[in-house]
């Protein structure tokens, strides 16, 4: 399997890791265009995980929404269980080391992430010609939302958990809403004293039952919510035909 990977252009197999019984497990990149709309402008290595159990079953394109790095290789999704099929799992361009040098942020927005996902698909299925479906979870479900938007016809099926496809992040009054009329009363003031009490008169008692990489892991998102995120432009143009 291995060198049928290796022949797919652009794809490279990095390495085959640890797996699930029943399957085979490669990381792998696959040079994608900075810029779909002018692909000669330079080209950057999008890395992934798949997850091989048989050609001749389902593939699922996990869109993790962000990086690999603290992804199990041996993760399938629900999706994946329930069809017992095979994975392939998507660092978001932009995120870890799928990142062009220098990095043109303006190239960063939902519609280029989207055609990577669809360039990736169109590579990979004359190897995988069962059905696929995508799925992710939060931006991850975003993605799903976004690639099918503008390649309807690429997948199947998707799954999008909790997709927060909100357009401006600043203005949370939706999720507000939807706060204040879950549980009772007397549960949501529980619930507020609670995260002001671990938040305020507790926060440092409770950061040091952190071990240092949960403290370092938190710190990791944080900046990735405060810095990559801030740069993602809004749904632009047509869906393919």
């Amino acid at each position: 399997m291995s060198a049928r990977l290796a022949a797919v252009p652009g794809m490279r197999v990095v390495k085959e890791n640890p797996a699930p019984a029943g399957y085979r497990s490669f990381a792998l990149t696959y040079g994608q265009p900075v810029d779909h709309r002018n692909p000669g402008r330079g080209t950057f290595a999008q890395r992934l995980t798949l997850l091989h159990r048989s050609t001749a079953r389902p593939m699922v394109l996990y869109t993790n929404g962000y990086d690999l790095n603290y992804q199990d290789p041996a993760f399938r999704a629900e999706p994946t269980k329930i069809v017992g099929g095979n994975q392939i799992s998507t660092e978001q361009r932009y995120f870890g080391t799928s990142r062009p040098r220098p990095t043109d942020w303006t190239k960063l927005d939902i519609r280029q992430a989207a055609s990577d996902h669809h360039r990736l698909i169109q590579a990979l299925k004359p190897l995988y010609r069962a059905r696929w479906i995508s799925t992710g979870g939060s931006k991850g479900g975003m993605a799903t939302v976004y690639h099918r938007r503008f390649y309807p016809h690429d997948v199947a099926g998707s799954v999008a958990y909790s997709a927060p496809n909100n357009t401006d992040d600043r203005d949370d009054t939706a999720v507000d809403r939807i706060l204040a009329r879950s549980g009772s009363p007397a549960c949501r003031a529980a619930l507020t004293a609670v995260q002001r009490e671990i938040l305020g008169a507790r926060r440092a008692e409770m950061a040091g039952r952190l071990s240092p990489r949960d403290r370092a892991r938190a710190t990791a998102a944080l900046r990735r919510w405060a810095g990559v995120d801030g740069r993602i432009a809004q749904m632009d143009g047509p869906p393919a035909s």
